[in-house]
């Protein structure tokens, strides 16, 4: 493997970084198709347990498939590194929209619908969304958005829980204590006035 190549795909230019390693732009060798593919650094498995069940969660949302939820293709091992083949966007994230001014009522309504719409399927998967935040809100060129960051998202919740209207699953709260309903509404209405 050559340093500008990971499995099948050839990287093309850095796209940004997050807590988990460096996305790149890249292409894929056998069908030229434009991807994300994110370099997973070996430093962040604090062991081989912590490893598998990273790679565990990634491959339970690579089954995963919603209009809102960026795609994550594939899920690769290259000797100790670990790579995740995304969905290539354009756009920008929430949170850059949001610190260059305040989005409309009517904008942050149509996109809380889309986040909840896409939160509902991962719930229903069994699967929870880790980490939601402006940072994770992809806002695409054609103005619709998508939930990033699959690797975050974990398993654990029965499958085909609906986890906005049982309290009773623990899954269900946020570290606030409210239920994904409310994180939806909370965080919409933080859009609108930010």
């Amino acid at each position: 493997m050559s340093p500008d190549t990971i499995g099948n795909y050839r990287l093309e230019a850095p796209l940004g970084e997050s807590g988990l390693g460096v996305v790149y732009r890249a292409v894929a060798l056998d069908t030229g198709r434009v991807v994300a593919v994110k370099r997973v650094s070996p430093d962040k498995f604090a062991d081989a347990a912590a490893r598998r069940k990273f790679l565990e969660e990634a491959r339970a949302a690579q089954r995963l498939s919603h209009p809102h939820l960026r795609q994550l293709y594939e899920v690769g091992e290259s000797g100790d590194l670990v790579y995740l083949v995304m969905e290539y966007l354009e756009g920008v994230t929430l949170k850059s929209l949001l610190v260059s001014g305040r989005v409309e009522a009517e904008t942050a309504l149509a996109w809380g619908a889309e986040v909840a719409a896409a939160l509902a399927a991962v719930h229903a998967a069994g699967v929870v969304h880790g980490d939601l935040r402006p940072a994770r809100v992809f806002v695409t060129s054609q103005g619709t958005v998508k939930l990033l960051e699959p690797a975050l998202w974990r398993l654990g919740v029965p499958g085909g829980a609906d986890l906005t209207q049982d309290p009773k699953l623990e899954p269900a709260r946020g570290r606030d204590g409210r239920r994904p309903c409310e994180h939806v509404a909370s965080r919409v209405m933080r859009w609108k006035t930010a």
